[in-house]
């Protein structure tokens, strides 16, 4: 598969980019963007975003950037022009795991995109383009 490394977007290689953005519950933002993505002008009108959600204890927090590097999304996002979004789930005292909400600790939309969640990763995606 491509080289993963840390690269500013444009620099023409396939990078992993971190972005410290505060987005309700879920920062730190994590995305891979291929080199074909990156060397666009306007990357998300060429390129769609995936977003892929880690499961309970396996936030960066967790397990670093095992994620991200070890599922094979980004070179599934390589072959196929895409970009993937790895938002972060926090742990908090009602979700002590790092879970993303499936039963409802964020309120009563969780499971809709008026949750809280997703109305973040809602943004985070508006941010990547």
């Amino acid at each position: 598969g491509p080289p993963l490394v840390r690269a500013a977007r444009g620099s023409g290689r396939s990078s992993l980019t971190h972005s410290r953005q505060r987005c309700l519950r879920v920062p730190p933002l994590l995305s891979y963007h291929p080199t074909t993505c990156q060397l666009l002008r306007a990357p998300s009108a060429a390129c769609q975003v995936h977003v892929a959600f880690h499961g309970c204890e396996q936030t960066v927090w967790d397990i670093g950037e095992r994620f991200p590097l070890e599922t094979g999304y980004n070179r599934w996002a390589a072959a196929n022009d895409m970009i993937v979004l790895y938002p972060q789930a926090r742990r908090t005292a009602v979700n002590p795991k790092g879970c993303w909400d499936w039963w409802g600790y964020t309120g009563l939309d969780f499971a809709s995109k008026l949750g809280v969640q997703m109305q973040a990763v809602h943004r985070m995606v508006e941010h990547l383009a």
